[in-house]
């Protein structure tokens, strides 16, 4: 069982002989009375092992197969054929009655012999006494010697089956004692019988200091295993209890820290707080990221009413259009803030609903001061009562009206004009970019479009109208271009409305919780002459929705104060047989992804 805690156990269990063959190294050279040390599994299969040679290593296997492993003595004298030969072992498991293995021990016999022979010279020279010595093991056949004084007479020794006695015999008394049983180890010495008074108490004593060097042997194995075993173990337990208190520092007791299990606790330790800071990272950056999102979703409403208030202004309309901007600016903020402190993992979609003309007017302010220089050319964009919202990337969408803009004046040479107008019907928005230039050839009008087709642009790919044409598809539009040759030519840029413009007249229902909200809607349902019935919490819209013709257009704000949201109502709703509903809302529409059915708009109201 000691064994198991040096990691011998779990090594060979996994099959990693490498490691064992490692630890056993490391005990061979750190007791130099083993010549070699191996692990037997429990078929007997010598599976690791280190040697002081490579005769030895050769050896081992026809060694340990003569082994009795089952014996309850752990040593014993074993005979592969060169003689017997001292080893130790130990098994390895939680069962010593069915060990996985054993860890084996070849004892030097030479070392062995040398020890009694240097204890037989200290007694000569400590009572001045000559002692002869004899040790013999039981090879179940009769004791069989292993190490001899040169002065031991061999006819002394006894078979007895007594454990000890003594002779005297030709004036030297002989005497024995037994070690173990069936693999028991005998010891005689012998000593002139004139000096037996004197010499007897010591005999005694003899008898003990070899048998204890026999043990030690066995106890050098299980000490090495204990010194280093119990002292991580001990460090773990110590550091279990630490955990369950929450102190989560590393082991650090002196001698444990290179031991394999204390290193892989350290690791796991590290693993932990390294995971611990990870989360608390990822905690504040998901806080952040709800405050973030809260910050643009209220934005949205004084930036609506902002926006609502600049078209019912008397002002030219390049001071509306640079209000809008400025709304749109604002918007853009929130929501760069919303996506620099986006919860890791967070899904966003890039396509948010935009007031096109607010998107629009920024690109072509960007372009008069681009072509400034050309005092022949005209530019110029007009939205005439329209102020539709679709849902675009509001950067990709930028750059195609850009690069139609750009298109537009590079075809009209050196003047003319370039005229850019939004308009919205059934659903639709539209926004056509018109020049005065020459105009495109039928046959070279009915390739663009098409990748890699270009017309009147030196170096053009064509790659920017194909590219448009299928951005626009994907957004659920259209591109299409119209060019009569000498007159000029008309792009046509078509998406679907989010936020299709109620009928003059038309009744709607709002939720939101946002007195500004309210204000807002109510003045642009006036100005449109549409009739608005609005509640500012989920109880006054229960009371009143059975009242209420199912394909009414409702608006629902996502956030109703108290944890209510109102994707949840709106779910209801759509049960109830409710056919129009739209979250007017500052979230992404991807948020909503899950209900095919729900609508999504801005905060903006819904008339044109």
């Amino acid at each position: 069982m000691l064994v198991s805690l040096l990691g011998v156990k779990e090594a060979a269990a996994s099959g990693q002989f490498g490691l064992v063959e490692k630890r056993l190294a490391s005990v061979l050279k750190s007791n130099p009375q083993y010549v070699a040390v191996c692990y037997v599994d429990a078929g007997g299969k010598t599976r690791a092992a280190a040697a002081n040679n490579a005769k030895i290593r050769q050896e081992l296997p026809r060694l340990v197969s003569a082994v009795n492993l089952k014996s309850v003595w752990p040593w014993q004298f074993a005979d592969a054929g060169s003689g017997p030969v001292p080893v130790v072992f130990a098994p390895v498991g939680a069962s010593k009655r069915r060990p996985a293995g054993y860890v084996l021990g070849v004892i030097d016999r030479g070392a062995l012999e040398a020890e009694f022979s240097s204890y037989a010279e200290y007694y000569a020279s400590w009572r001045g006494i000559k002692l002869d010595y004899l040790a013999a093991f039981n090879s179940g056949s009769g004791y069989v010697p292993f190490a001899a004084s040169p002065g031991f007479q061999r006819s002394a020794p006894s078979a007895s089956e007594w454990h000890s006695g003594s002779r005297e015999q030709d004036g030297r008394l002989t005497v024995f004692n037994t070690f173990g049983h069936a693999y028991g180890v005998r010891v005689y010495f012998q000593l002139p019988a004139r000096q037996l008074v004197s010499g007897a108490t010591e005999l005694r004593w003899i008898f003990f200091a070899f048998f204890a060097f026999l043990l030690l042997a066995v106890g050098l194995l299980v000490l090495y295993i204990t010194k280093y075993s119990s002292r991580s173990t001990a460090a773990l337990l110590r550091k279990m209890e630490e955990m369950s208190k929450g102190d989560f520092s590393r082991i650090t007791t002196p001698g444990a820290e290179s031991d394999r299990y204390v290193s892989y606790a350290n690791g796991l330790i590290d693993r932990i707080l390294a995971y611990e800071e990870a989360h608390r990272k990822d905690a504040q950056l998901a806080a952040l990221g709800k405050l973030a999102a809260q910050v643009a979703h209220d934005i949205r409403s004084p930036l609506a009413a902002m926006g609502a208030a600049a078209k019912g202004l008397d002002m030219p309309q390049e001071q509306r259009g640079l209000i809008r901007a400025a709304v749109d600016r604002i918007r853009d903020i929130a929501e760069d803030l919303l996506e620099h402190y986006r919860a890791p993992g967070e899904k966003h979609s890039a396509r948010q609903v935009h007031d096109l003309a607010a998107i629009i007017e920024p690109v072509v302010a960007e372009k008069k001061l681009q072509y400034a220089e050309r005092t022949g050319l005209k530019l110029g964009f007009s939205a005439p009562g329209a102020y539709p919202a679709a849902l675009v990337d509001k950067k990709e969408f930028q750059r195609i009206i850009s690069n139609l803009l750009n298109n537009a004046v590079e075809a009209l040479g050196t003047g003319g004009s370039v005229q850019l107008e939004l308009t919205a019907r059934d659903g639709k928005a539209f926004i056509k970019v018109k020049d005065d230039g020459n105009g495109i050839a039928p046959a070279v009008l009915a390739r663009l479009g098409s990748k890699g087709e270009t017309h009147g642009k030196a170096g053009g790919t064509g790659l920017g109208l194909y590219h448009a044409c299928s951005t626009l598809e994907a957004w659920g539009g259209s591109l299409q271009i119209t060019s009569v040759p000498a007159e000029g030519t008309i792009v046509t840029l078509e998406l679907p409305v989010i936020q299709t413009a109620v009928r003059a007249g038309g009744k709607i229902a709002l939720l939101d919780d946002d007195a500004l909200v309210h204000m807002n809607w109510k003045l642009a349902a006036k100005a449109a002459g549409a009739e608005l019935q609005s509640f500012k919490n989920p109880q006054e819209f229960a009371a009143a929705a059975e009242t209420l013709p199912r394909d009414i257009p409702l608006y629902i704000d996502s956030e109703l104060g108290d944890g209510v949201k109102g994707e949840d109502i709106a779910v209801g709703l759509h049960e109830r047989g409710f056919t129009d509903i739209t979250m007017a809302t500052g979230h992404d529409a991807e948020k909503f992804s899950h209900l095919p059915w729900l609508k999504v708009s801005g905060k903006e109201p819904p008339w044109a």
